[in-house]
């Protein structure tokens, strides 16, 4: 019976420190930092731009950083788990508020998948605002159902994965945190 219990308690131990070897949870975690890159950045004259409307350029990036010193999960993508993740706000010279978000899909393969970004490194994430439903990433409440252009906005990108007991199974990390606010000038 001692035995056990000792067993039992190093198993308990050992479980406890393999855990502490990456940062699983933390909500407002300031391990973690998010940017959005623009094509141009602000000069004198104006805020910096994202152009939408010539075909190299119809994306642009997102960037996920670990600030911290032990290696964070997070969940792929191109599986329903971390589909979702990546959100904006974006807030318009009028007033009104969008928040793109990708829209819904059916899942024909679908399963728990993580990356891990190792300590000060990256995940890049390439974001289109495609507003036209038979686009593979569909983005609802998108700037580019706007009619107007250019549209002078301040843009904040954010990012959640919520808690699950995937994510708890896979050691992923759990919280929300969003990017500094933007000014930007969005072309399409």
């Amino acid at each position: 019976m001692i035995f056990a219990q000792y067993l039992l308690s190093l198993l308990l131990s050992l479980s406890a420190t393999n855990s502490n070897d990456l940062a699983i949870s933390s909500p407002k975690n300031p391990e973690l930092s998010l940017e959005i890159i623009p094509h141009t950045y602000a000069d004198n004259f104006n805020p910096a731009s994202i152009s939408l409307y010539y075909p190299e350029r119809q994306k642009f990036h997102v960037l996920l950083t670990n600030k911290g010193e032990k290696p964070i999960r997070i969940w792929k993508e191109w599986c329903s788990w971390g589909y979702f993740s990546l959100s904006f706000k974006i807030e318009l010279a009028d007033g009104k508020i969008l928040y793109p978000k990708k829209q819904r899909t059916d899942w024909d393969k679908n399963f728990p998948d993580w990356m891990e970004i190792p300590p000060h490194g990256h995940a890049v994430f390439e974001v289109n605002f495609a507003n036209d439903s038979s686009q593979p990433e569909y983005w609802t409440d998108s700037p580019l159902s706007l009619p107007v252009t250019p549209i002078t906005c301040k843009m904040t990108a954010l990012f959640e994965i919520s808690k699950s007991s995937e994510a708890k199974e896979y050691k992923v990390w759990t919280g929300s945190i969003e990017s500094k606010s933007e000014e930007i000038i969005l072309y399409h």
